[in-house]
């Protein structure tokens, strides 16, 4: 007999709810960084990748979904967890750090693109390039 989903999902958010001294403990035993781990093993994940593109498994996910129901996820659950992100201190606190660097950093492309020539269509395409240069070059420091 199968199980029932419903009492599956239940049973699973109920031990799920409780498990966050478990799932804290499991982290306080990872002694390598999971990052350096993965960048040790990036080949794999390559090849991995290029299975999913080769087999036709990464097309077909993409066309799963309709436009009809990408809207309905993004307009209900993709909406509400936008506003719970950006009401999150945590995700405030990089957004400031973000700003804090890029916002002086955009000043000063503004500024040196300003000294530049404009009147040719050149001069224009010089100072796009600049400006595209100079933001290509930046990196946000976390």
């Amino acid at each position: 007999m199968a199980m029932d989903a419903t009492k599956v999902m239940e049973r699973w958010s109920a031990n799920t709810a409780r498990s966050a001294p478990k799932y804290k403990d499991g982290v306080d035993a990872v002694t390598e960084s999971p990052g350096e781990t993965a960048a040790n093993h990036i080949s794999d994940y390559e090849l991995g990748v290029m299975e999913a593109l080769r087999s036709g498994k990464t097309e077909r996910r993409m066309r799963a979904v309709s436009l009809v129901d990408w809207k309905r996820a993004a307009t209900g659950r993709g909406a509400t967890n936008l506003v719970t992100a950006a009401n999150s201190a945590d995700v405030k606190d990089h957004v400031r750090t973000a700003l804090a660097q890029i916002l002086p950093f955009t000043a000063e492309v503004k500024a040196t693109v300003r000294r530049m020539p404009k009147g040719t269509r050149e001069d224009r395409k010089a100072r796009m390039l600049k400006a595209f240069e100079m933001m290509s070059g930046f990196h946000i420091d976390r």
